[in-house]
């Protein structure tokens, strides 16, 4: 059976400007590839230049035909965040700072901005040691989020918040 594995420059690309994704098929066996790009553009080529013109979380769906016409395919998820009219370099990274705890974690793990600092409808992802996303979640409207950990296996893990000003990344343990 032929494998969908696939690669993309980024997961989270801007708008306007750093909007273009590369995808590079990493498949096996393959006698045909097609790409489904989340915003109803397709492509049949093995590596795809594909530009996003709105903001927003697209599922990536990667398709693979051997020659015994077995059907595979691979899915990832790509943020399009929308740039701020501002100077990108004019804001703190302080403004988009959250505190995670308890670190390490056993069973919930708690999300936390200071009062004011909100984020909306903030992207947050989840990976393991591997770079594999285990989770994703919306950050919705509240200054906490909790999210459940207890079924998760023992180790590394990181959290990505996606924010209309920056992206920041903190690591994590599961015990």
């Amino acid at each position: 059976m032929a494998t969908a594995d696939f690669n993309t420059s980024v997961d989270t690309l801007k708008i306007p400007g750093s909007n273009t994704l590369i995808g590079t098929s990493l498949a096996v066996n393959a006698s045909q590839t097609s790409w489904e790009m989340g915003d109803g553009t397709t492509y049949s080529d093995s590596i795809i230049s594909h530009v996003y013109q709105n903001a927003g979380t697209y599922k990536i769906c990667f398709h693979v035909l051997d020659e015994n016409l077995c059907f595979n395919s691979g899915v990832k998820d790509i943020v399009v965040l929308e740039s701020s009219s501002t100077n990108e370099g004019s804001f703190a990274k302080e403004d988009i700072l959250f505190t995670l705890y308890p670190n390490p974690v056993n069973n919930t793990l708690f999300l936390e901005t200071e009062t004011g600092k909100i984020c909306h409808n903030c992207p947050l992802y989840f990976y393991d040691q591997r770079g594999i996303n285990v989770l994703h979640r919306e950050w919705q409207n509240s200054e906490k989020v909790e999210i459940s950990t207890e079924n998760w296996p023992s180790g590394v893990y990181f959290v990505k918040l996606y924010h209309p000003k920056g992206v920041v990344t903190q690591r994590f343990v599961k015990l």
